[in-house]
């Protein structure tokens, strides 16, 4: 069981925001405003930046924290890194390989709290 450690926390939801911010430039990109493009493929990954980067790493986050177990926390992690590898210079699938296999403790967290399975 993992004791009580904001600090970890923190740590996760940091990323979490800043993916939040690139996510929204990322969508003022792609409607046009006139800003400076760091990334070459930053407006096409407008959706996946809020919905894995932001919106995955908070969710996978909440139930880690609610499971209280360590490997729980590999979810939020590999999602934000996932997520921020799709914006460096590596190739566009390292970033998704990182992000789907942050979808894997997610889904075992889900099996494993009682949830009824379709």
């Amino acid at each position: 069981m993992v004791t009580r450690a904001p600090g970890v926390r923190l740590v996760l939801i940091a990323p979490a925001g800043a993916l939040l911010l690139l996510g929204l430039y990322a969508g003022l990109v792609l409607i046009g405003m006139p800003l400076p493009v760091f990334a070459d493929r930053l407006a096409e990954l407008h959706a996946p930046l809020l919905v894995f980067g932001f919106v995955g790493t908070l969710i996978s986050l909440e139930r880690a924290v609610a499971l209280r177990r360590a490997w729980a926390y590999a979810a939020p992690v590999l999602l934000a890194v996932g997520a921020l590898l799709a914006l460096s210079p590596a190739p566009p699938l390292r970033g998704g390989r990182w992000c789907c296999s942050g979808c894997w403790p997610t889904s075992r967290s889900t099996s494993r709290s009682g949830a009824a399975n379709p």
